[in-house]
């Protein structure tokens, strides 16, 4: 047992040196009522999802809380990753009740339970172990601030919240989306931070407004929208029969910002359309299955060969 844990200590000590990417965001149990079936305490969260879709691309370490009620399930089901900055505290696994009226509709909030993650305060730790690359997965923006502020200077960030946290606290997520080069978000939550209708026009003054160099846009059915200043490009989903979205538009963060990374010029509008293109895919997998059932068992093949049919679909290259 011993020997297993120093190989893991020197695992994850070596993954810090290399290109990772932190993510922090909520880690649930999911209680979901839909028309592909239900979840029923299924393991979930922002930050599963991503790092799910992200391990794929390059070295993920995790950042949040787990209730020790759980601890063991997501710490098997995230093997992969550097689990040092999650914290296992004896209040309950965040808890998120919903019901969803159609495949491919949004989920509507029927009760969450703050749990584990009520007044959690992230540790990242050594400055000097902070990758400096971060997604701020969706959860309290007052947490994914205090990540922000902990990562490196000059740190390559990317963020997503949600509807609730827009409209209950607003100041910290704008001060959140200002740590931001990169911002996720549905056409709901973008209108909602503008105050602007329409994708394109809400876009706009979005990057204006908060100095971000891309927006990402996720659509559902209707696929993902990438926005940089002057420039528009609208992506379709892959077709696939959809039993659960939950978790589809982190799984989307993941494929994109791992992908981008593994790239490694971030700046390159190609770059950018193709992450988005990974991303996609990635997304394409999360609803084919409940939770995260079909997601945790995808390899980097299927993703390859998926994306291979996606472009072949569409009949156009990048450009």
């Amino acid at each position: 047992m011993l020997i297993e844990e120093n190989l893991r200590t020197l695992k994850y000590s070596a993954m810090r040196d290399r290109n990772a990417v932190l993510v922090v965001g909520s880690i649930t149990q999911d209680y979901v009522e839909g028309p592909g079936g239900n979840l029923d305490g299924a393991i979930g969260g922002s930050a599963t999802y991503f790092a799910l879709a992200a391990q794929h691309f390059v070295p993920v370490s995790v950042v949040g809380a787990v209730g020790r009620d759980r601890e063991a399930e997501i710490r098997q089901l995230l093997d992969f990753a550097d689990l040092s900055r999650l914290q296992a505290v004896d209040e309950p696994t965040y808890t998120w009740r919903s019901r969803r009226s159609s495949r491919d509709g949004e989920a509507t909030t029927v009760e969450r339970f703050a749990g584990a993650f009520d007044g959690y305060v992230p540790e990242l730790g050594a400055p000097g172990s902070v990758p400096t690359t971060a997604f701020l997965g969706s959860c309290d923006p007052e947490v994914q601030l205090a990540v922000a502020r902990g990562c490196p200077p000059g740190a390559f960030i990317a963020g997503d919240s949600m509807d609730i946290f827009i409209e209950g606290q607003r100041p910290a997520v704008e001060r959140m989306v200002r740590h931001c080069t990169i911002l996720f978000a549905t056409g709901h939550e973008l209108e909602l931070l503008t105050q602007t209708a329409g994708v394109e026009a809400a876009g706009r003054r979005l990057l204006e407004q908060f100095g971000l160099e891309t927006l990402v846009v996720k659509l559902g059915a209707r696929g993902a929208v990438l926005l940089k200043h002057g420039d528009v490009r609208r992506l379709p989903t892959f077709p696939v029969d959809v039993v659960d979205p939950t978790g589809a538009g982190d799984a989307l963060a993941g494929g994109f910002m791992g992908r981008l990374i593994e790239l490694g010029d971030r700046g390159d509008d190609r770059f950018l359309l193709e992450a988005l293109e990974w991303g996609i895919v990635a997304a394409s997998f999360a609803i084919s299955g409940l939770g995260v059932s079909a997601l945790k068992t995808v390899s980097r093949a299927d993703l390859e060969g998926r994306l291979d049919a996606y472009r072949a679909n569409r009949g156009a290259p990048l450009a």
